[in-house]
């Protein structure tokens, strides 16, 4: 079985992507990557104001079909977030 995510960032930009249900969060950073060519290390996933980690499998951080992930993006050869600030605010 598979979950359909809703991606979404601060900047206008939308997807939605298909994952196996016990995906972790990298599998989308990669389905991403490939979409739309945002290398997995410059892409912050986030819910609910929590950053999710690479390996976190998706059951584990409560992500279910039809969750929308907010997008951030670092800057390139940063690995500090930009404006991490902007996408709480969204989130809200």
């Amino acid at each position: 079985m598979s979950l359909t995510l809703n991606i979404r960032s601060v900047t206008g930009f939308s997807a939605q992507v298909v994952v196996a249900r016990q995906a972790m969060v990298a599998d989308i950073k990669e389905q991403l990557r490939e979409l739309h060519g945002f290398p997995p290390f410059e892409q912050i996933l986030m819910t609910k104001k929590v950053v999710l980690e690479d390996q976190l499998p998706l059951r584990d951080a409560g992500i279910d079909d039809g969750v929308t992930l907010f997008l951030l993006l670092r800057n390139s050869g940063s690995k500090d977030p930009f404006s991490v600030g902007a996408i709480f605010s969204a989130v809200d």
